[in-house]
């Protein structure tokens, strides 16, 4: 009976404590597969200190609230997602989700010949394509055969303005980039 009093004191007590800290998870939105899954590995960072994720439940404990900024996070997402920033006022339990890029750039130097172009959704990219940011802003758009760009690829700030265009031949090889 001693015994079972001892471990459910400090069962108790280890609850208390984990229910004083922040807990967030982040997960992932992909467009292609409109699915949502759990990011596992990610950081963020509070002035110069970057915390991780500790093993694959994907939640990040954190002993003190305030602001922190998304550091890293092992997936898919736009750079511009990167310093976004988190608010934790009280302790709890908090998530976010992150929109995947559905135009990347891929390189398969295994495939022959080898391909060095864009990917939409794991496939080379083919005809017009846009991608877009979370807030519904584009964020690349172009015309593509079989994953080359061919005449110009725009890329778009998150404001919905334009950020540099990129202009190709017909054979989608690159001939320059203007930037805005």
């Amino acid at each position: 009976m001693r015994t079972n009093l001892i471990l459910v004191f400090f069962l108790l007590l280890s609850l208390k404590g984990i229910c004083q800290d922040v807990l967030f998870n982040l997960y992932c939105y992909n467009p292609c597969t409109e699915e949502v899954k759990r990011i596992d590995f990610f950081g963020l960072k509070k002035g110069d200190k970057i915390f991780s994720v500790k093993d694959s439940s994907g939640f990040l404990q954190l002993k003190d609230t305030g602001a922190y900024a998304l550091s890293y996070a092992l997936t898919m997402i736009d750079s511009t997602q990167l310093g976004k920033e988190y608010h934790f006022n009280s302790a709890g339990s908090y998530s976010d989700t992150l929109r995947l890029m559905t135009i990347t750039p891929c390189l398969e130097p295994t495939s022959h010949p080898n391909f060095i172009g864009y990917c939409c959704c794991g496939e080379e990219c083919e005809g017009k394509q846009v991608d877009y940011y979370a807030n519904g802003n584009k964020r690349v758009e172009g015309f593509f055969n079989k994953g080359k760009p061919i005449e110009k690829l725009i890329f778009y700030k998150r404001d919905g303005s334009i950020n540099y265009i990129e202009k190709y031949n017909k054979k989608g090889k690159f001939k320059k980039k203007t930037t805005y």
